[in-house]
């Protein structure tokens, strides 16, 4: 059900001790009816207004955000009936303006609305839901993806327009940049990664800067962003952003629904087989186990594979690991051992694995306070023979570089 047309209990009353570390008092609130209606007065005892709708913000957590007016964030609105405080950009007139997470407002396109067959007073539109994710089942050892299972899984091609080579993987986390391995950049003589697929189970040969498929695109990729501390040929900081070029509006093709243009051009759009995933933003990992996804080789010297892989692997802690990593220990690749901007996961028996083409994917788990939603927890980095026994793969921790990633990709001011 979409919160912008739910209808509430009458007589619901928010009150708001503070808001974003501003002294405020929050005049009772009485909302009679649906969730639109809804009338907010404040009054700061606080001075400026920094930011505007449509700025970027950061919330709480550290994560990203857009300033809007909070009858305009149903994830906002959701947090102050659970009494979260949200955190403020500033007004417009009366009306209060909040960070509105992007992660929540992402799940939304998961959701097709069915007009109601009654047109009369009182009645609501239906929400369907498109989600394809399977939180009970979840490369080596792998199985096949299903469509729209993994709506932020992208691949990452190389070489001319008319034969792609596709060699590395990333995930979409917002309208315009993926994330993946900064080693992933660019690939020896055929050059920097030029091209993203996004929407789609199998891999396309061709660009052509719009729809393939049923449910695809492939974009091209227009600048690629390193971590300051990634340094050839060390292992640690594997981490970059490739931001990706606007899709023309007239490729938009049947998507659900169809996002909002934003100033100064437009971008891909979302439906339910492309989304952005959220990212992990403590150290301490929810679950013990993750999910890596990947088109890379299916074995150790095995072909890669046609189709998108899922592989469901255990968490393997930093001392455990630095075990399988002694060797390596000992050369410039990996001075410091296994440190805390990384993480491994792996079967210790072995028989599966992330492996060669699936670098630059993610390890993720389904979370379960944002409807079909997945959180980014590792990068895929490096590892040893994979699908061999004990030799766990080894990730970019993802929220030891949120700040870099939040800064870069959702600038603010």
């Amino acid at each position: 059900m979409a919160l912008g047309e739910a209808d509430l209990d009458t007589n619901i009353y928010l009150t708001l001790a503070s808001f974003s570390g501003l002294r405020s008092n929050l005049a009772i609130a009485m909302v009679n009816g649906p969730l639109l209606s809804i009338s907010l007065v404040l009054i700061l005892t606080a001075a400026s207004i920094a930011l505007e709708v449509g700025d970027s913000c950061t919330v709480s957590n550290g994560g990203p955000g857009t300033c809007k007016v909070i009858t305009d964030c149903p994830a906002v609105i959701q947090g102050l009936q659970k009494g979260v405080t949200p955190t403020r950009c500033g007004f417009q007139g009366r009306n209060p303006i909040v960070c509105c997470p992007e992660c929540q407002e992402y799940a939304r396109w998961v959701f097709k609305t069915i007009p109601s067959p009654l047109n009369l007073p009182g009645t609501r539109n239906e929400q369907e839901s498109l989600c394809e994710v399977d939180e009970a089942t979840l490369i080596v050892g792998g199985t096949p993806a299903k469509a729209a299972e993994f709506p932020h899984m992208v691949a990452i091609g190389y070489g001319p327009e008319s034969d792609i080579a596709w060699q590395c993987g990333g995930t979409l986390i917002s309208e315009n940049w993926l994330l993946t391995a900064a080693h992933c950049t660019s690939s020896g003589s055929l050059g920097p990664a030029k091209w993203a697929q996004v929407g789609e189970l199998q891999l396309s040969p061709v660009a052509g800067n719009g729809s393939f498929g049923e449910n695809g695109r492939v974009l091209e990729i227009v600048q690629r962003l390193r971590h300051p501390g990634y340094k050839v040929p060390s292992k640690y900081h594997d981490l970059s952003l490739m931001r990706i070029a606007p899709l023309p509006s007239d490729t938009r093709g049947p998507l659900i629904p169809p996002a909002p243009i934003p100033e100064g051009g437009s971008h891909p759009f979302f439906s339910k087989h492309i989304r952005p995933a959220c990212l992990h933003d403590t150290f301490q990992l929810p679950y013990e186990r993750a999910i890596a996804t990947g088109w890379g080789r299916v074995g150790y010297a095995d072909d890669s594979s046609p189709d998108l892989l899922k592989v469901k692997l255990s968490i393997i802690d930093s001392s455990t690991c630095n075990d399988f990593y002694q060797v390596e220990a000992t050369t410039s690749k990996l001075r410091n051992g296994i440190d805390n901007t990384m993480l491994c996961a792996g079967e210790l028996e072995g028989g599966k694995d992330t492996c060669q083409g699936d670098s630059g994917g993610p390890l993720q788990y389904v979370r379960n306070d944002i409807y079909c939603m997945y959180n980014v927890i590792g990068v895929t980095s490096f590892g040893k023979l994979c699908g061999f026994k004990n030799s766990p793969a080894v990730y970019a921790r993802v929220s030891n570089y949120l700040p870099w990633i939040v800064q870069t990709v959702w600038p603010q001011g």
